[in-house]
């Protein structure tokens, strides 16, 4: 994959406006849909020559947010577009955040390390808002925790980090029945 575009605008026709640009120029339209005040476009850009040039087609003055992914792991957006996920390990590390391409990002940080994905939910609320459940053997927790504090430092946007370090079967029965 070369890149993922996201996309969060607070107009329902601008979202589509841009879904259709993105397809108009060769993008692979993944989700355009409404989570709240916001409406979501979701562009697997393979074969878009300037993905950031589509912009300047919009003239309209309304806020949104973007987020331009390169070489994006294909199993961070299975994980994010279907409802399976791997196993629960050693640990469970959930991360709250308010939007998508900020998930998307983090979780190409941690695949990178190595964890996996149990869970993947965008909450379609009126404020909108993202969960990545994240799995993997202890001795990989104590980078990651790393690597996420780092990340955290650089973030404009919110995100919260959660810890479980011994994972109750009950717990992990939640995501998948042994």
């Amino acid at each position: 994959m070369k890149e993922l575009v996201i996309v969060w605008i607070e107009s329902y026709g601008l979202a589509l406006k841009i879904a259709n640009l993105f397809a108009n120029k060769g993008g692979e339209l993944l989700d355009c849909s409404i989570i709240g005040t916001w409406s979501q476009v979701l562009v697997r850009t393979d074969n878009v020559i300037d993905a950031e040039n589509i912009f300047l087609e919009i003239s309209e003055k309304i806020p949104f947010k973007k987020k331009i992914l390169k070489d994006i792991d294909p199993i961070i957006i299975d994980a994010y577009l279907s409802l399976s996920g791997e196993k629960i390990k050693d640990f469970i590390f959930v991360v709250e955040s308010e939007f998508l391409g900020d998930s998307l990002e983090f979780s190409q940080k941690m695949i990178k390390e190595e964890l996996a994905i149990v869970d993947f939910r965008l909450l379609r609320f009126q404020t909108p808002k993202t969960i990545t459940v994240f799995t993997g053997n202890q001795n990989q927790l104590d980078k990651a925790l790393l690597i996420s504090q780092n990340y955290l430092a650089q973030m404009e946007s919110k995100m919260s980090m959660t810890v479980i370090r011994e994972v109750n079967s009950h717990i992990k029965n939640l995501f998948h029945l042994d």
